[in-house]
């Protein structure tokens, strides 16, 4: 079965792109497409904000206000699976999935309702994702896992301090 695996293997798939992501093997029609689906993305939430919030809260109150949960669902996890697809050879699973999961999670401690987390996860995103990168330069160190070691710091720093 080794065998098979191994001859079937594609040659050029490099494990560690795979987790870590390489940057440098971004073309422009790469970043041009990663740009729009994200650009898509943040057009349907702000669309859809409080069509996803009833559908979360209640899912009675949106059917009866005549919400279609399930296409609503499946359009968001369409263009989120595709952004994933393209942006993962460039950031690696490891990012993508702490990038996903940590800043909600630390905006959650500080938030009062679901609108106020999603702004500040996407403002603790960015910030810390920009002094991560700054710091990793500054002291030659790789990106990636500094970008997560920092969001995991402010993750427990927050949560010890509630």
């Amino acid at each position: 079965c080794a065998v098979l695996f191994n001859e079937n293997f594609n040659k050029n798939f490099v494990f560690e792109e795979f987790l870590f992501g390489d940057i440098s093997s971004i073309s422009s029609l790469h970043f041009s497409i990663i740009t729009i689906l994200a650009i898509m993305i943040v057009i349907f939430i702000k669309l859809n904000l409080k069509n996803f919030l009833i559908s979360l809260l209640n899912q009675d109150i949106a059917i009866v206000k005549n919400i279609k949960i399930n296409l609503l669902n499946n359009l968001f996890m369409i263009l989120l699976s595709l952004l994933i697809a393209f942006a993962v050879r460039v950031t690696g699973v490891f990012l993508i999935t702490a990038l996903m999961i940590i800043p909600c999670a630390t905006a959650r401690i500080f938030s009062k309702n679901p609108q106020e987390m999603i702004i500040k996860s996407a403002i603790l995103g960015v910030a810390i994702s920009g002094f991560s990168f700054g710091f990793a330069s500054s002291f030659g160190l790789s990106i990636t896992p500094s970008i997560i070691f920092f969001h995991c710091l402010l993750f427990f720093i927050s949560l010890s301090l509630s």
